[in-house]
């Protein structure tokens, strides 16, 4: 009986330390899922400003490609005015 009494504390400190360990993982645990949360959140709002670029390049290349067709138009619009041949100037 006296061998069981000594070896109680002992059973009792490492169940202690144990108690310890699973509230330090709980913590830890609560922590990492709200770093989730939040990089979840900001992947969304990436994903929304990715869009919203793509979409903007889009918008710009609309531009670019009507400003090159005004840009040709003009230009042999002054080539005949003047009299110069589109063929000796051809435009790609």
């Amino acid at each position: 009986m006296l061998l069981s009494w000594t070896r109680m504390p002992s059973k009792e400190a490492g169940i202690m330390a144990r108690i310890v360990e699973l509230k330090q993982s709980a913590k830890e645990n609560v922590e990492l899922k709200a770093r989730v949360t939040e990089l979840e959140h900001t992947d969304k709002e990436n994903a929304k400003l990715i869009a919203k670029l793509n979409h903007d390049i889009e918008e710009i290349k609309q531009v670019q490609i009507a400003t090159n067709e005004q840009s040709a138009l003009s230009t042999k619009y002054v080539a005949v005015q003047i009299g110069i041949s589109m063929q000796k100037f051809p435009i790609h």
